[in-house]
């Protein structure tokens, strides 16, 4: 079983609803071929860097899974038919990758982080000062 990350970037016209099942229907793509879901995020509607079908924002969707190789093959031809996916980027983790997510997911990572610096970097003035 191989680790991979998709990204999503959908039609921003679309309902919650439609969101829904779309993302849901990938999800029983890799739950039916034999994968499972390691995380999963909704990063919601984002300002795209460049029109895409002449639309400036998108509603992003993370997914994390493990799966055979097969399932992207079939994930990509599926991407295709939908026209309520505009971009979608499929990568496969290395355990790098695998680990800094993990790490992410935990607050490990990120904002938690820099914000826990920051206050010991303030912390570390004012003993500094005194």
């Amino acid at each position: 079983m191989n680790n991979y990350e998709l990204i999503m970037i959908l039609n921003p016209v679309i309902s919650e609803e439609e969101v829904r099942a779309t993302t849901g229907k990938y999800r029983d793509m890799v739950t039916a071929a034999g994968g499972s879901i390691v995380n999963e995020e909704a990063w919601g509607m984002r300002q795209l860097a460049y029109p895409i079908q002449k639309k400036t924002t998108g509603i992003y969707h993370l997914v994390e899974f493990t799966g055979p190789g097969e399932i992207v093959d079939q994930m990509e031809i599926q991407f295709k038919r939908d026209d309520v996916i505009i971009r979608q980027m499929i990568t496969r983790l290395d355990k790098f990758a695998v680990e800094y997510n993990e790490k992410r997911r935990k607050g490990e990572i990120g904002k938690k982080k820099q914000a826990f610096v920051a206050d010991m970097t303030a912390a570390a003035a004012e003993n500094k000062e005194a």
